[in-house]
């Protein structure tokens, strides 16, 4: 199988350390304008904002694609496009969540077996599980934040001593970045308030 991995250098060390099989040939670019020749399946894991500017070009590819869209969903995308969380650290959680429709299921389960990657597929919801968990997470620290229970440093150190996550909701903040976090809380608050972003999110 051959793969193209559409991905700054940050994702593209994060994809190599997870660890291709074999038999998968992958090439690592930064554009599009770098794909020479259609490959069997491109992986797209640059951010939310320019899926916008480069769905129209993915889609004449003439291959799968597998995106890293965490706020959009299947709706959103053309047909055949298969969803990853591809935010930075969550490659090389040890199942990937993945978001497919019915009649590309079995060629996403082929994808990700021939990868070596244990996968799951998951509904069709903006942040899918885990995104939705460490956003809420990072927002209610934020608010705790806000009331001055504690600073973020404690916070942090509290978090990952109590429930033993690798990183602090600020820490993870940081390694993901703070607008994609705001950006899918909006987009989840549409439908439930309680996705509402804390008011100093963006000013702390």
């Amino acid at each position: 199988m051959q793969i193209v991995v559409v991905a700054n250098k940050v994702l593209q060390n994060e994809f190599a350390v997870k660890g291709p099989s074999a038999n998968v040939e992958v090439k690592y670019v930064k554009t599009l304008s770098e794909i020479e020749e259609t490959p069997g399946v491109v992986f797209y894991l640059l951010d939310d904002e320019a899926i916008s500017q480069d769905v129209k070009q993915l889609e004449t590819l003439g291959c799968t694609v597998v995106i890293n869209a965490v706020a959009l969903t299947l709706k959103d995308l053309p047909e055949g496009f298969i969803r990853i969380n591809a935010w930075p650290g969550f490659l090389n959680r040890p199942i990937i969540e993945v978001v497919a429709r019915e009649q590309d299921a079995a060629n996403a389960k082929t994808i990700f077996e021939n990868l070596g990657w244990k996968h799951q597929l998951v509904p069709d919801l903006p942040g899918m599980i885990s995104a939705r968990i460490i956003a809420m997470i990072i927002n209610e620290a934020y608010f705790t934040l806000n009331d001055q229970v504690s600073s973020k440093e404690e916070i942090d150190l509290a978090m990952k001593l109590g429930t033993n996550y690798p990183f602090g909701p600020f820490e993870w903040c940081e390694q993901i970045g703070k607008m994609k976090v705001v950006g899918l809380l909006k987009k989840l608050s549409v439908t439930d308030s309680r996705y509402e972003p804390a008011p100093n999110f963006t000013t702390h």
